[in-house]
């Protein structure tokens, strides 16, 4: 809208895309945010994975956006910050969040950028801005000097309020770029930078509590005025890193107070949960986010936190006090509920809910079902969770189990257990049992675990006696990968059950030899092999594991298997072997343009195909 809101976009066609539960979160939660007479300032939506939380908090927004306007009027700003931990992450999903359409979200890593991102907030379309910045790079300012464009706006910031005269600035605050000609040509151009956020940092910038930061400025520039050199002293170079992260810090500052948030959306915030913490040095400018108050409309910014898994779910009682699942779970739950006698409430309410849980009798008792809804009341003030299993009538989940029967311990295994039993005994090391569950040839694959690193040393130190080492000789073939068996291209056993199910249900289907998994629903009748694949009803694969080990066991052992089936019986895995070898596909360049692309562009998934098609339309025409 020019000035309505219906204009711009329509909040029930927003909703209309949703799906029921997920319009039902929606409701709920901007409920308590927004229509409760005690309301929530910071809300959970903690849905599991797959359930489309950027979605709800779409919905959120529009009928924030809504709201905002029906109650504090058109001319109302309304600034919607997303942050999160990375920019692929960002790139993903902010588009989905943009209810108005168009250009106005800027994507932005940096908060110390957004006086150049932001040409001026109070001047944008129907006065609604989206802003999106990671945690990593712009809460935390005074460790380091950033990046080059962060400093060459400080240097235009910095002109006129502190009369930056010569090149000594520009020789300071060159930093570490090598070429100090590229460096001044970027600070001489002219750069558009928001009006407000100049003023804000101008005024904090020349306060009497940065009076010193200016003089120890000056005196710096006057050992950087005749020399353009990167290298310098350490003395030198930490006392510029330091000033350059104090103003690095008064330029985010100034930022975050310029913003006035409306709505912030903390999208899988358990990556930086540190800005949670109200004793973390780091967190000190995200607190003045969350907390922004509009003084002139007297209304509060609303934290909307997204996560399926937003504390430690349990911890076993040998781990670490940081892995402490409860504290964890406590820590999240202060953050979303201010109020201090609730969370003395809810503290109390769960230490009583554990001794009835302890007490035989009393665990099914009416007053264990009474403490119990006490605290999910408290609990739903601030959080919502939807879980697959109730997002459906029939409570499938929207899942199919299927059984592998596959996973068949052998001889083998059980060989490298006793093997490896017998090592972990001779270095005086806990049960192995959970490693030789979850990876096979763990002396191949383990780097940074304590088990490997104190077998090398026993080796290097020869601290194995002679018993145990034809004990463990007897076994070693088990344990160890054997290097002609890969030079070779044999087949490996996979020496462990849950990894030769994987290797069977992934590989034996043929997907190996498919670029892509089959669409579900084709819009062409598809050909070998992507069609048995299809008939196979292959899909993705989701593996969950504590260990580190394990991803790289997983993409090692497939990635050699599928060299080896595609390799001649012939072929050697060698490196001179491998650059000799000739790829399958390669994309050639003939009068400055790709060659042979017309097929890829049939073969290749076609977003413009799934936006301007509906599949559903065709598939009854295919007899697949």
């Amino acid at each position: 809208m020019a000035e309505n809101t219906s204009d711009l976009f329509s909040v029930e066609s927003v909703l209309a895309g949703l799906k029921r539960f997920q319009r039902s979160t929606v409701e709920y939660v901007f409920k308590r945010l927004y229509l409760d007479s005690d309301p929530a300032l910071r809300f959970l939506i903690a849905d599991e994975v797959g359930l489309g939380k950027t979605l709800v908090a779409k919905g959120v927004i529009a009928k924030a956006i809504k709201h905002l306007r029906e109650t504090l009027g058109e001319k109302h700003r309304i600034d919607i910050v997303y942050i999160c931990s990375n920019g692929s992450i960002a790139r993903q999903n902010i588009r989905k969040l943009n209810v108005a359409g168009g250009d106005g979200f800027q994507l932005n890593s940096r908060i110390t950028l957004l006086p150049i991102q932001l040409s001026s907030l109070n001047n944008a379309t129907n006065k609604i801005n989206f802003v999106s910045f990671t945690p990593g790079t712009s809460f935390d300012q005074k460790s380091n000097i950033g990046m080059m464009d962060e400093r060459v706006l400080l240097y235009k910031m910095l002109q006129k309020p502190w009369d930056l005269k010569g090149v000594s600035a520009l020789n300071l605050l060159q930093g570490n770029v090598r070429n100090a000609e590229y460096f001044r040509e970027k600070a001489w151009q002219d750069l558009k930078i928001n009006a407000d956020i100049s003023k804000r940092f101008s005024q904090m910038i020349c306060s009497k509590e940065n009076a010193k930061l200016r003089d120890d400025f000056e005196i710096l520039c006057s050992q950087f005025q005749r020399s353009r050199k990167t290298v310098r002293p350490y003395d030198q170079r930490a006392v510029r890193n330091r000033i350059v992260g104090n103003l690095r810090a008064i330029l985010a500052e100034a930022c975050i107070e310029s913003l006035e948030p409306d709505i912030i959306i903390l999208d899988e915030f358990q990556r930086f949960k540190n800005l949670l913490r109200e004793d973390d040095e780091c967190s000190e400018l995200a607190r003045r986010l969350f907390n922004y108050v509009d003084t002139k409309s007297n209304t509060c910014a609303r934290v909307m936190l997204l996560s399926a898994t937003p504390y430690k779910m349990y911890t076993l009682s040998d781990e670490s006090n940081a892995e402490d699942h409860y504290a964890d779970f406590m820590q999240t739950y202060r953050f979303l509920e201010r109020d201090k006698n609730r969370q003395k409430e809810f503290e109390e309410l769960l230490i009583e809910f554990r001794n009835i849980l302890f007490s035989p009798k009393q665990a099914v008792s009416a007053q264990a079902k009474e403490v119990k809804n006490r605290i999910e009341t408290l609990l739903r003030k601030v959080m919502v969770r939807t879980e697959r299993l109730a997002a459906t009538n029939d409570r499938n989940g929207m899942l199919k189990e299927v059984s592998s029967s596959s996973q068949i311990i052998n001889t083998h295994q059980i060989r490298s257990y006793v093997a490896l039993d017998k090592i972990a005994a001779e270095l005086k090391m806990p049960n192995i049992v959970e490693y030789w569950k979850s990876s096979p040839y763990l002396l191949n694959f383990m780097d940074d675990y304590k088990f490997k690193q104190s077998f090398n040393e026993a080796v290097k130190e020869q601290k194995f006696c002679k018993k145990a080492i034809n004990e463990i000789n007897d076994c070693l073939s088990s344990v160890l990968l054997s290097e002609n068996d890969l030079h070779s291209y044999n087949v490996i056993d996979p020496c462990n059950a849950r990894l030769s199910g994987i290797l069977k249900d992934v590989l034996d289907t043929g997907a190996w030899k498919t670029l892509w998994i089959p669409p579900s629903l084709p819009y062409y009748q598809p050909e070998e092999p992507f069609l048995s694949v299809w008939n196979s009803n292959f899909t993705k694969r989701l593996v969950f594991s504590t260990w580190k080990v394990v991803p790289k066991v997983i993409a090692i052992m497939l990635s050699y298997e599928v060299e080896r089936r595609m390799n001649a019986k012939d072929a050697r895995n060698t490196a001179d072997a491998r650059k000799k070898r000739r790829p399958l596909l390669r994309f050639a360049i003939s009068e400055g343009r790709e060659t042979g692309m017309p097929i890829l562009s049939i073969i290749y998934p076609c977003s413009t195909f799934a936006y301007c098609c509906d599949p559903l339309q065709y598939y009854s025409v295919f007899s697949l």
